[in-house]
Protein backbone atom coordinates (compact mmCIF):
# COMPACT_ATOMS: atom_id res chain seq x y z
CA UNK A 1 0.00 0.00 0.00
CA UNK A 2 2.75 2.41 0.97
CA UNK A 3 4.78 1.57 -2.13
CA UNK A 4 1.86 2.32 -4.49
CA UNK A 5 1.23 5.59 -2.67
CA UNK A 6 4.84 6.65 -3.23
CA UNK A 7 4.66 5.66 -6.89
CA UNK A 8 1.42 7.60 -7.34
CA UNK A 9 2.98 10.72 -5.80
CA UNK A 10 6.03 10.45 -8.04
CA UNK A 11 3.92 10.06 -11.17
CA UNK A 12 1.66 12.95 -10.11
CA UNK A 13 4.66 15.23 -9.51
CA UNK A 14 6.14 14.25 -12.88
CA UNK A 15 2.89 14.95 -14.75
CA UNK A 16 2.34 18.26 -12.94
CA UNK A 17 5.90 19.36 -13.65
CA UNK A 18 5.40 18.74 -17.36
CA UNK A 19 2.15 20.69 -17.33
CA UNK A 20 3.27 23.61 -15.17
CA UNK A 21 6.90 24.11 -16.11
CA UNK A 22 7.40 25.44 -19.60
CA UNK A 23 9.81 24.01 -22.09
CA UNK A 24 12.51 26.08 -23.74
CA UNK A 25 11.29 29.64 -24.23
CA UNK A 26 13.02 31.48 -27.03
CA UNK A 27 11.80 34.88 -25.95
CA UNK A 28 13.21 38.14 -24.72
CA UNK A 29 11.82 39.90 -21.66
CA UNK A 30 12.74 43.53 -21.82
CA UNK A 31 13.63 45.46 -18.67
CA UNK A 32 10.43 47.53 -18.84
CA UNK A 33 8.35 44.36 -18.49
CA UNK A 34 10.33 43.27 -15.44
CA UNK A 35 9.91 46.71 -13.92
CA UNK A 36 6.16 46.51 -14.54
CA UNK A 37 5.97 43.12 -12.81
CA UNK A 38 7.85 44.48 -9.80
CA UNK A 39 5.40 47.40 -9.61
CA UNK A 40 2.45 45.00 -9.69
CA UNK A 41 3.87 42.92 -6.84
CA UNK A 42 4.70 46.05 -4.82
CA UNK A 43 1.18 47.39 -5.38
CA UNK A 44 -0.37 44.15 -4.14
CA UNK A 45 1.85 44.11 -1.03
CA UNK A 46 1.08 47.76 -0.24
CA UNK A 47 -2.66 47.21 -0.77
CA UNK A 48 -2.68 44.21 1.57
CA UNK A 49 -0.76 46.20 4.15
CA UNK A 50 -3.25 49.07 3.94
CA UNK A 51 -6.17 46.64 4.21
CA UNK A 52 -4.74 45.00 7.32
CA UNK A 53 -3.89 48.42 8.77
CA UNK A 54 -7.43 49.71 8.30
CA UNK A 55 -9.12 46.61 9.69
CA UNK A 56 -6.54 45.72 12.37
CA UNK A 57 -8.83 46.80 15.21
CA UNK A 58 -11.66 44.60 13.91
CA UNK A 59 -9.32 41.65 13.39
CA UNK A 60 -7.92 41.86 16.93
CA UNK A 61 -11.39 42.32 18.42
CA UNK A 62 -12.61 39.20 16.59
CA UNK A 63 -9.83 37.04 17.98
CA UNK A 64 -10.09 38.52 21.47
CA UNK A 65 -13.84 37.81 21.47
CA UNK A 66 -13.11 34.19 20.57
CA UNK A 67 -10.67 34.02 23.45
CA UNK A 68 -13.18 35.57 25.87
CA UNK A 69 -15.88 33.11 24.78
CA UNK A 70 -13.53 30.16 25.29
CA UNK A 71 -12.59 31.42 28.76
CA UNK A 72 -16.29 31.90 29.65
CA UNK A 73 -17.01 28.30 28.62
CA UNK A 74 -14.11 27.04 30.69
CA UNK A 75 -15.24 29.01 33.76
CA UNK A 76 -18.82 27.76 33.32
CA UNK A 77 -17.61 24.15 33.20
CA UNK A 78 -15.53 24.65 36.32
CA UNK A 79 -18.51 26.19 38.11
CA UNK A 80 -20.72 23.25 37.11
CA UNK A 81 -18.14 20.76 38.41
CA UNK A 82 -17.86 22.71 41.65
CA UNK A 83 -21.65 22.75 42.06
CA UNK A 84 -21.84 18.98 41.42
CA UNK A 85 -19.16 18.27 44.03
CA UNK A 86 -20.93 20.25 46.74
Amino acid sequence: MKNTNVRFRRVAVLILSFLVLPGIALAYIEPATTSYMIQIVAGIVISLGAFVGVFWKRITMYFSNLKVKAMAKKIAKQAEKKAENQ
